[in-house]
């Protein structure tokens, strides 16, 4: 079996797919902020040593920066992450001769269709799309290498989901977008498709995103209506801005992996089964 090391797995995508891959290979993990545990995974700090050594006892090396942050998070944005260690990867990858893929970001698009494909030309021009593109063009460089586009949607603090529940809990107005439209996936589905890509060799460009396109402020609501909370405090915001497209159809996990994005009905009973076991341990601490 593979070998894979985590470069990030402190971030929603890197611990989702450490759940996903240690029940059935051998996976190392490096964090960026703070010390991240898994059953059955070996992991560190990253800097430069244990870079080049866990990369070159490695098969493939997935790296989750901040742009595998769901682009509907408030903090979403800071690319620290790839800004420090990316080049570096990538040099103890091609050293090592070892198959690299990026997480990166439906940030990417703007529209003016819906539901791009994976080889969709229609990038955005903004700052964030621009920084993300330029570190996707540094992999693309990597021989056999994987970009990986999605929008990942869980439940950490300080995510979109998690304020946005914790406004309606707290009796609190939360104003949420309502322009921008993208096909969020939870981060159960996004791990398996991944682990279907990986064992498959998928390289180039490929979309892990859900089967519905929904806003913010439209996925809030169903969340909300889903887990039986008021929605009276969820405030539409629209305004004069214009809409944005970055929903994804999915068709390289379609047509050669076999695979079907999520509805959004298996997205919310994650998401809440995930914020269930939140408030249970939570009380118990």
């Amino acid at each position: 079996m593979a070998r894979t090391l985590i470069v990030g797995i402190d971030t929603v995508a890197g611990s989702s797919l450490a759940q996903q891959l240690a029940k059935r290979s051998e996976v190392s993990g490096l964090w960026f902020s703070g010390p991240k545990s898994h059953q059955g995974c070996q992991t560190g700090r990253v800097n430069s040593e244990s870079l080049r050594k866990e990369a070159a006892a490695a098969d493939v090396v997935v790296f989750c920066g901040g742009a595998a942050q769901s682009s509907w998070d408030p903090g979403f944005g800071d690319f620290t992450s790839e800004r420090q260690w990316l080049s570096e990867c990538i040099d103890a990858v091609h050293s090592a001769g070892r198959r690299l893929v990026l997480i990166s970001s439906d940030a990417v698009f703007c529209g003016p269709w819906v539901f791009h494909d994976d080889d969709s030309s229609a990038v955005a021009s903004d700052r964030f799309a621009k920084t993300i593109l330029k570190y996707e063009s540094l992999v693309a460089g990597v021989a056999d290498s994987l970009i990986v586009r999605t929008n990942i949607t869980g439940t950490t603090a300080g995510s979109f989901v998690a304020e946005t529940v914790d406004a309606i809990r707290d009796v609190r107005l939360v104003k949420v977008d309502a322009a921008t439209f993208a096909t969020p996936i939870a981060p159960e589905n996004f791990a398996a498709a991944l682990a279907g890509c990986l064992d498959g060799g998928t390289t180039g460009y490929v979309n892990i995103a859900g089967a519905e396109r929904s806003t913010p402020f439209h996925f809030a609501m169903a969340l909300a209506n889903h887990l039986d909370l008021p929605s009276e405090q969820i405030q539409s915001v629209a305004g004069n801005k214009k809409t944005v497209e970055r929903s994804m159809r999915c068709n390289r996990l379609r047509d050669e992996r076999d695979q079907h994005a999520p509805l959004m009905r298996s997205m919310l009973e994650c998401l809440a089964e995930a914020l269930d076991d939140q408030r249970q341990l939570s009380v118990a601490a």
